[in-house]
């Protein structure tokens, strides 16, 4: 860890158990890596057409963490993509001052399937919104895991978990270096109806390929 090697081991591990993060024995990290196994991964990335939208409602005194932890999660898995939502297009201000800007206000907002809400502040004028509009009722990310103790990456990714598939959670996990060991994830099993996917739109494209050369070769006599 940087802050271990900056600061101490005492330090580190003070920081470490206030963010709930799985602290290390070793300031070592060493990355984990991306195996064939995990073709799963590309696979999933092929299939364009079944992202969802995941709303992120941006409101001031946002928790970096939090965002972070959704934003860069559920977009590597190629399952989703994130969209910043608040009541206007203004900056928003950070817990500890970063400037956002979110793509969209409440009444340009593009089509939903999820909506999360990154604080446990009551917000009735977005759920009565999300109603109305998405049929969508806001989800809280504390709502994710009833242990306050877990870090919010490890609750994401158990979300993601719950409703992809297990490898597909362990897959991102690597992608942005949380520690697999300390994971505990339940989900669904490798979805083998991917693997036929990619075999029916092999065989389409064969047929279609064999069936212009035929109709060149025709053209040509």
């Amino acid at each position: 860890m940087v802050l271990e090697k900056l600061a101490g081991e005492s330090i580190a591990r003070e920081v470490a158990r206030k963010l709930h993060y799985p602290f290390t024995d070793s300031a070592q990290f060493e990355s984990p890596n991306i195996k064939f196994k995990d073709a799963l991964w590309l696979l999933t990335a092929a299939y364009q057409w079944h992202k969802q939208n995941i709303g992120v409602f941006l409101n001031n005194g946002i928790d970096e963490i939090n965002l972070t932890a959704v934003v860069d999660t559920y977009p590597q898995s190629f399952t989703a993509k994130t969209i910043s939502i608040a009541p206007e297009r203004k900056i928003i201000h950070s817990q500890y001052g970063l400037n956002l800007v979110p793509r969209y206000d409440l009444a340009t907002a593009t089509k939903l399937d999820r909506l999360l809400v990154l604080d446990n502040q009551p917000h009735l004028d977005l759920d009565t919104w999300a109603k109305d509009k998405f049929h969508l009722e806001p989800e809280s990310l504390s709502s994710f895991s009833q242990d306050d103790n877990r870090f919010i990456f490890d609750s994401v990714l158990q979300d993601l978990a719950r409703r992809e598939n297990q490898p597909i959670a362990e897959i991102v996990a690597k992608v942005v270096e949380f520690p697999l060991n300390s994971l505990e994830l339940e989900g669904k099993g490798v979805p083998i109806w991917l693997f036929f996917k990619l075999l029916a739109i092999a065989i389409i494209s064969l047929t279609a390929i064999s069936l212009w050369v035929k109709v060149r070769t025709v053209k040509q006599v």
